[in-house]
């Protein structure tokens, strides 16, 4: 028809606020931003130091293929305890170190939740529940996810003995259509890792040789695999036996009956009696003392007791539930039938099923007692499939107490055209956890006298509920509605301390933009106010866009505040390769980044003139500058390096000569060149160091044209190092008092 919808009488959209959204963009990408953002445990950083020598053979080799940019195909094969995880660690720690993109996942829950940034690989690559021969994965090649795995440079999926081999060849059909390349993977090192002597692909009702059939060394990428075995039992180091016990039996090498059974050792074994008996006697080994170390996390989360079938779960939770101190809570599930016309189920014989993933119908906890999700909530934050968690407050919670320090109390504001009114508080335990509570109407009125800041008081009672995301600015996903039934009293026992605050930068908040933080900003523009229409209900709100800067960056450029209109402050990489220039212009950007690499394809130094600084050559003893083509003239070394930077945004490769290069290495180049010479080790350490920093440059940016090409030339003027007093600064805590 060819027509718009400007051609008919319908009355115009009111704008909204809201750019496209490009997924090529890291800053839009909700999956890349999220993997960007995963925190690095420290000691993760010097796990490779302590990789014995299968580990190392197979940490190189795949470093070596992401470096290269090459695909590859591994598998790591080795018994529970013989560091699989501990390599996978050592892998994510390096690559993410180094600006790579890596991907953790596992067939298990309680697997991925000891890898950093750790997800279910049914969770990270959409993998079908029933996957076929021919299924692929549920991604859109233009979605975020499927620009996070075209940016990944290796996939890691540990437990893989435990998945079909028919989720395995989804992902491969996947990666190969969202590459557009044929070689396995779509090219990606990826690195699979696992035990065929535990856990094989649970088939219902198949035989033997059905689930040997689903197993992954059956699938078309098995011949094709390339396999590291590790042999080295580390744990095995505590309690050898046992783990020589374990090995025979995966191996098939234990001695056996005439049923094809073997012996466990007396050692291992609870004495069996009659079943009541038999639980309890296997509860007090597995949790001797539990009433008094229920508050322990780790007496809780490092012992378990696994069973059979759903029902003998059940029962043993009863029983510990029982010996677990406190006062118990029971929860029901509501249970229906859809499109039941008939009546055909009653609701008690619903409630009397415990279908696989779910929990039972009456469900009693007490407070400290840990529970484990069996869904994946928010994988980002850790709340994933076979996550254990232990919670105080819950929702429909109406009765408890909790002693706070109330931190901050809001303005009264009013809504429905002035009937209504609501007032916010903020509250801390004396962990440091905040939660909000909300007031409404006479209950401000009925609090408004005895609250005050910086006192410690008993809140009681109230709704526990979730709090609207849209202003989520506390580290807790809940908030306190207090109403009819609260009570708010001055603790006088017990007393929390002023909190303390520990003030942030603006590249910490980018880093982890979920985490409260407190900062000190300078405002060093205001913008004019506008109207826009808010997206929840097109209402139209004003805004005032303000830019600013933090005591470090305001340390950084204090003394450039007088430079030309051409000088920019605190520019992202990105602006800073896209911006428009006319050929010749020259521009200065100050920006933040991290030096990631040197050019040392050449030296980074030269010989240069003494007089125009131009590279001199020396042939058959008589030196020339090239460019003032003077023969014989003074010459002395000159440093010339090409510097390869990143940031949030993009890279960049910044030109740095004498004096700045003086500066970051911190040593005249003679002295450098010596040192060279002598002992490169030490060398090479100087040149090390300078990587992995966080520096601040002023660079001179301006576009040249060689031959038909146009390039941006970077050329660094100035470096600001991090100096000691921000670094004080950063971690020195001020109480808010004094703020």
């Amino acid at each position: 028809m060819r027509r718009t919808i400007d051609d008919f009488d319908l009355p115009k959209l009111p704008p909204v606020e809201e750019d496209f959204i490009d997924y090529n963009d890291e800053l839009h990408n909700r999956e890349i931003f999220e993997e960007r953002h995963v925190i690095t445990p420290v000691e993760d950083i010097d796990m490779v130091l302590t990789l014995n020598i299968d580990q190392r053979n197979a940490y190189q080799e795949i470093i070596n293929r992401v470096d290269k940019k090459q695909s590859g195909m591994f598998f790591i094969d080795g018994p529970g305890g013989t560091g699989k995880t501990y390599l996978y660690r050592a892998l994510l720690a390096t690559l993410r170190n180094n600006g790579h993109l890596a991907i953790a996942t596992a067939t298990s829950g309680v697997a991925a939740s000891i890898l950093p940034g750790g997800r279910t690989a049914h969770s990270r690559f959409k993998i079908p529940i029933n996957s076929t021969e021919t299924s692929l994965c549920s991604i859109k090649k233009q979605s975020g996810l499927a620009q996070l795995l075209k940016k990944a440079s290796i996939l890691i999926w540990d437990e893989a003995p435990m998945v079909k081999r028919t989720a395995i060849e989804s992902l491969d059909r996947t990666l190969k259509d969202i590459m557009n390349n044929s070689v396995y993977f779509g090219g990606k090192v990826i690195v699979f890792g696992g035990d065929f002597r535990q856990v094989l692909p649970v088939v219902r009702r198949a035989s033997r040789l059905e689930t040997i059939n689903y197993s992954m060394v059956k699938s078309y990428l098995w011949s094709d695999m390339e396999v590291f075995s590790l042999r080295e039992n580390m744990r095995a180091r505590t309690d050898q036996l046992f783990c020589d016990f374990i090995l025979r039996i995966g191996n098939g090498d234990e001695e056996e009956n005439e049923d094809g059974l073997v012996h466990i050792p007396d050692e291992m074994i609870i004495d069996y009696y009659d079943d009541q008996t038999s639980e309890d006697l296997l509860i007090n080994v597995i949790f001797p003392s539990l009433q008094d170390k229920s508050t322990c996390s780790d007496y809780i989360m490092e012992r378990s007791i696994l069973a059979t079938k759903n029902e003998y779960v059940d029962r043993l939770n009863q029983k510990l539930i029982k010996i677990f101190p406190g006062d118990d809570v029971t929860y029901f599930s509501f249970d229906s039938v859809t499109d039941d016309s008939s009546n055909l189920y009653q609701v008690e014989f619903l409630n009397s099923l415990t279908p696989n993933g779910l929990p039972p119908h009456r469900l009693t906890l007490k407070k400290n007692c840990p529970i484990m999700l069996l869904r994946n909530l928010d994988p980002s934050n850790g709340l994933m499939e076979a996550s254990s968690l232990i919670r105080n407050l819950s929702l429909q919670q109406r009765y408890w107490s909790i002693i706070v320090v109330l931190t901050q109390i809001d303005i009264v504001r009013t809504f429905k055209s002035g009937q209504g009114k609501i007032q916010k508080l903020t509250l801390m335990d004396k962990e440091g956890s905040k939660i909000y509570a909300i007031m409404f109407n006479e209950i401000i009125d009925r609090f408004h006298d005895i609250l005050q800041t910086g006192k410690t008081f008993v809140f009681s009672n109230g709704q526990i509920k979730e709090i609207n995301k849209d202003f989520y600015n506390v580290n807790d996903k809940f908030e306190i509605i207090l109403n009819n039934t609260s009570n708010i009293q001055l603790s006088i026992s017990d007393t929390i301390d002023s909190p303390e605050i520990k003030l942030s930068v603006i590249e910490d908040i980018k880093r982890n933009p979920n985490l409260p933080s407190d900062i000190i900003l300078f405002v060093i523009k205001v913008h004019e106010v506008r109207m826009i229409y808010r997206n929840v209900d097109k209402k139209k709100i004003v805004k005032r866009d303000l830019q600013v800067i933090d005591l470090r960056s305001k340390e950084n450029i204090h003394q450039y505040t007088s430079s030309s209109s051409n000088t920019y402050l605190m520019t992202s990489l990105q602006k800073i390769n896209t911006s428009e220039h006319s050929t010749g212009e020259i521009k200065h950007y100050y920006t933040r980044v991290f030096a990631k690499g040197l050019n040392q394809e050449g030296s980074i130094w030269y010989n240069s003139c003494n007089t125009c600084k131009s590279k001199v050559t020396i042939i058959d003893g008589i030196v020339q500058c090239t460019k003032c083509t003077n023969e014989n003239v003074q010459y002395s070394l000159r440093y010339l390096i090409k510097l390869s930077v990143e940031d949030n945004s993009s890279t960049a490769i910044f030109t740095l000569f004498d004096n700045e290069e003086k500066q970051l290495i911190g040593m005249p180049v003679i002295e450098l060149e010596k040192i060279k010479a002598s002992k490169i080790e030490d060398y090479n350490n100087i040149i090390k160091n300078i990587l992995e920093k966080e520096m601040t440059f002023l660079v001179k940016a301006q576009d040249k044209i060689y031959g038909s090409r146009t390039f941006r030339s970077l050329t660094v003027q100035s470096i600001k190092m991090d100096s000691n007093e921000v670094g004080e600064l950063q971690h020195k805590k001020i109480k808010i008092e004094e703020v």
